[in-house]
This record gives structure tokens, sequence and C-alpha cells, in this order.
């Protein structure tokens, strides 16, 4: 790419995230970079939605150590942070190591898997799975109006 175009974006912040999807779109049409949670949020209006909110319910398919650097739980996370919301978030797998490190910035994590299973039963069962996690979660959740 660097013979092609004259860039050497090897480096860049973002580059390697979808398969490096973003470092190609970089060095052949000059993309800018966003992180993608930002960007979604904004779309989204997340910032609005967490606005006067309870809770805050994300997830991903494996919450692991890519998670702290920038990947959906921390980026909704954060948002939720900063406006005193307490985040939930659900994981088809959870890093122990992470989930500490989520804890300390309060995000209670949890399983959506209820025990071994292989990647395919798991996203065969993930609906399902996700349903009985929520409700799990759903019975422990103080309730509001009364």
């Amino acid at each position: 790419m660097r013979a092609a175009t004259g860039r050497d974006l090897r480096d860049l912040s973002g580059a390697g995230a979808a398969g490096g999807l973003g470092w190609a779109l970089a060095s052949a049409a000059g993309a800018r970079l966003e992180r993608g949670v930002r960007l979604v949020a904004e779309v989204r209006g997340l910032e609005g939605a967490l606005t006067g909110a309870d809770w805050c319910f994300t997830g991903e398919g494996r919450i692991d150590e890519q998670t702290l650097r920038g990947k959906v739980v921390d980026g909704v996370a954060a948002l939720a942070r900063e406006r005193r919301v307490p985040v939930v978030a659900f994981g088809g797998s959870i890093d122990l190591a992470v989930e500490a490190a989520l804890r300390a910035r309060g995000v209670r994590c949890v399983p959506i898997v209820p025990g071994p299973a292989t990647l395919r039963e798991a996203i065969d069962q993930g609906a399902a799975n996700l349903r009985a996690a929520a409700a799990r979660i759903a019975a422990f959740l103080p309730r509001s109006g009364g």
C-alpha cells in the first residue's frame, strides 16, 4: 500500500480494526478513522437516552482484553459513567481479569451462556440464553415507581 499510495499508516490507531479495513481505506482513499462506538452512539442518540436513565444495558460476544481498548462495552460504559448511570454488560464469554477491571469501572458483567458449550451451541441458543440472563438480572434490579 505504501508503494502504491505513498502513505505508511501501519501505526495508525484503529487501523487494525475490522480486519484492517480502516488501514486499507485510510491508505487507499484517505479515509479518516473514528471510534465506532462513539460514532454509533452519536447517530443513535445514546447520550440523550442515558440522560435520566436508571440503568444502561450493553453487551458483546466476548468481553476480553480488547473490550478495555475501545470495544462497545467500554465505550458505552464511559458514556453512562459520565451520567452516573449504572451499567450491566452481557457477554457470550467473559475474561475474568477483564471482568474485574470493568467492575472497578462500575460495570457489572453477566454471562449469557449458562455453562460449557461449543461456539455453535452458544450461537444457536444465543437469543434464548440472552433472554434467560436478562430475566435473572431483572429479578435483582430495584423496581421503580412503587
